[in-house]
């Protein structure tokens, strides 16, 4: 009988699109007694006899290989037309958005009964998560070469599916011969993982071509029954582990999403106080006063205001009235002394009219509108004796920053409407709010959180 030279032992190896330095090039390295290291710009035929091996692992597209040889591929497709088409019965591909909405399902499918136990608990603790936050994804079918069937999933394994859709992930057998191809996308995480895992499989399937592995001991045919059954235990615990992990995750989600939505909203209504301007910023300081419990009007919608620019609002509680004159001023504008004038003309006006004083005058101003409200100096604080003079007569000024402060304090229940009410009625000079107690502690009493309602120019301190 004639030698053998480089006979070795089973399994041999084709690695296509893997350098023997990576992780992947080290994971066959393991599981294989020959890994041969294809070269990608020469013909696998010019190569190797193909004959003469067990399994092909290949990243992207896969060359023509013979129906023997066991598959794990990454990503890719066939050799022809972008499909893969195995001896004229099945082709299978991987592509996006075969059929309306394929590919972007929001739920996902674990792996099959019949996976494997190590490939089963990668693709629940790995390959799924992964996939669940891919869009699109890639998908697996079945096409009947010229037949009228539409594409289905039969005879796909699947690892991961999309909910009544198709495989995300999956294998199935080799239409000419027992073996077996395997295709997960190119860019799932462990895949040096995956390639012990699917070699494990296929020691399974075809103990003879593919023996004992690296890690012999850890598999059924040497483990004892005390083993196994923690083992089985042990995989009970990670499914659970992860479905757990899998619900917070989607609890987070769905929470990230309502914060988006809470945040958005509050762009356009209350945080309009710190960002807008005209119009816009009126409107939303009517409805914090209203908040209050204060009767708030729109002053130019009154009959007599047809042809006049005065104050903006007229806000009452009870027989107590105050004018309320609102001001935005954008980029590094800030309050000014004219718009105090502004105030003292409506006032003016309207003791013609109405035959008596307004109990109050309020100056609303939205300082640098859109900046961060905690650098935006006091208002008027370089003029403290217009503020003095303003303040003898009952007038406040109001950073709407404060006024934003102050209707979140309300509803959170730091203070009363009532005693926000009360605030804004019985202040002069320049309101000073500051809740501590949302930021700091939630047992200050009320008292430390606002200023001295008749302070003029000494309430101009910090927030």
């Amino acid at each position: 009988m004639p030698d053998v030279f480089g006979d070795e032992p089973r399994p041999w190896v084709l690695a296509d699109g893997i350098e023997p330095e990576s992780p992947e090039g080290a994971a066959l390295l393991r599981n294989a007694t020959k890994v041969t290291f294809l070269d990608p710009e020469i013909e696998i035929t010019d190569q190797v006899r193909q004959a003469d091996y067990d399994a092909y692992v290949v990243f992207g597209d896969a060359a023509d290989v013979e129906g023997h040889l066991f598959v794990l591929q990454f990503g890719g497709s066939g050799p022809a037309d972008n499909h893969r088409i195995q001896d004229g019965i099945l082709i299978l591909y991987a592509r996006y958005d075969v059929f309306s909405n394929d590919g972007y399902a929001e739920r996902l499918l674990g792996p099959a009964d019949s996976v494997p136990a190590e490939a089963a608990e990668l693709a629940k603790i790995s390959l799924a998560p992964f996939l669940q936050t891919k869009r699109p994804r890639d998908l697996l079918h079945r096409v009947i070469p010229y037949g009228n069937r539409e594409p289905d999933s039969e005879g796909i394994t699947r690892l991961v599916s999309e909910q009544d859709g198709p495989p995300c992930a999956g294998y199935w057998n080799r239409p000419t011969g027992s073996s077996q191809w395997w295709w997960l996308p190119e860019d799932a995480p462990d895949a040096d993982r995956w390639i012990s895992a699917v070699f494990a499989a296929w020691r399974g399937t075809d103990p003879v071509r593919f023996p004992s592995g690296p890690d012999w001991s850890d598999e059924p045919s040497w483990m004892t029954q005390a083993e196994i059954a923690t083992q089985k235990a042990l995989g009970e615990h990670l499914l659970h582990e992860r479905k757990v992990i899998l619900e917070m995750a989607e609890t987070r989600r769905k929470l990230e999403q309502e914060r988006a939505a809470r945040k958005e909203e509050a762009d356009s209504a209350e945080r309009l106080l710190l960002t807008g301007q005209g119009q816009a910023l009126v409107r939303e300081v009517q409805d914090a006063l209203e908040e209050f419990g204060f009767t708030v009007i729109d002053a130019d919608s009154l009959p007599s205001r047809q042809h006049e620019k005065l104050e903006d609002l007229r806000v009452s509680h009870g027989d107590w009235i105050t004018l309320a004159e609102v001001k935005g001023y954008g980029r590094r504008r800030t309050a000014k002394t004219n718009d105090l004038q502004q105030v003292q003309r409506a006032v003016v006006r309207y003791v013609l009219t109405e035959q008596r004083a307004p109990d109050a005058r309020w100056y609303v101003v939205n300082q640098m509108a859109g900046s961060d409200p905690a650098r935006r100096p006091r208002p008027l604080a370089s003029s403290p004796d217009d503020v003095t003079t303003f303040a003898k007569d009952g007038g406040l000024v109001i950073d709407t920053a404060d006024l934003f402060r102050l209707r979140e304090a309300v509803r959170g229940g730091t203070i009363t409407a009532d005693e926000a009410r009360t605030l804004l009625r019985e202040s002069t000079g320049v309101l000073s709010f500051t809740n501590d107690a949302q930021i700091h502690d939630p047992r200050s009493d009320l008292p430390s959180r606002l200023s001295d309602p008749h302070s003029g120019e000494a309430s101009q301190g910090q927030r």
